[in-house]
């Protein structure tokens, strides 16, 4: 949730915490892009679009929504994605976590466009890929480190070692 980032951005700045993973930052912290973290259309095992092998916008763009609060990275991700379409979403609930909208989905109280969770690999729920020619549905996963701060040398390791660890991934 927008809390919990701002919550770690904050730990940052204040030299409370010394690397983060996060969804985005500002100018007090160097960003370094990790990952692309794939997101999905969330669907309880009974609902309609369950035996699809992907969806595409237009599938599901009429479902109730389970949608996260406003000011989280998803939430203005899926507004931009229902502005470029020309419609607003269907809102049903609101959450403040994207474990909050696994339970719902759950539940069949609507859908939800989410990352893989624990709460997502249950029975009660199936994982759809979403294969939009338009949009990527992905977010961005960054470590976070404070821009003014020296770092000790066992963070600096740390940090490299993660950052090395990930291009490796992605080369």
């Amino acid at each position: 949730s927008i809390i919990a980032v701002h919550s770690r951005l904050n730990r940052l700045k204040k030299g409370e915490q010394d690397l983060a993973f996060c969804l985005g930052g500002d100018d007090a912290v160097e960003l370094k892009p990790l990952f692309q973290q794939k997101l999905y259309l969330m669907v309880s095992r009974n609902h309609p679009l369950a035996n699809r092998e992907y969806v595409r916008f237009e599938d599901f763009a009429r479902e109730k929504m389970v949608m996260l609060e406003e000011g989280t990275y998803l939430r203005a991700f899926m507004e931009t994605i229902f502005q470029s379409h020309g419609m607003q979403p269907n809102t049903l609930f609101t959450v403040k976590e994207c474990n909050a909208a696994a339970q719902y989905v759950s539940l069949h109280m609507g859908v939800a466009v989410l990352p893989m969770l624990p709460a997502t690999e249950t029975v009660a729920i199936r994982a759809l890929p979403i294969d939009d020619p338009e949009n990527e549905f992905s977010r961005p996963v960054y470590l976070a480190w404070p821009r003014n701060r020296t770092m000790p040398a066992y963070i600096r390791r740390i940090r490299n070692f993660i950052l090395a660890h990930f291009e490796s991934l992605n080369a």
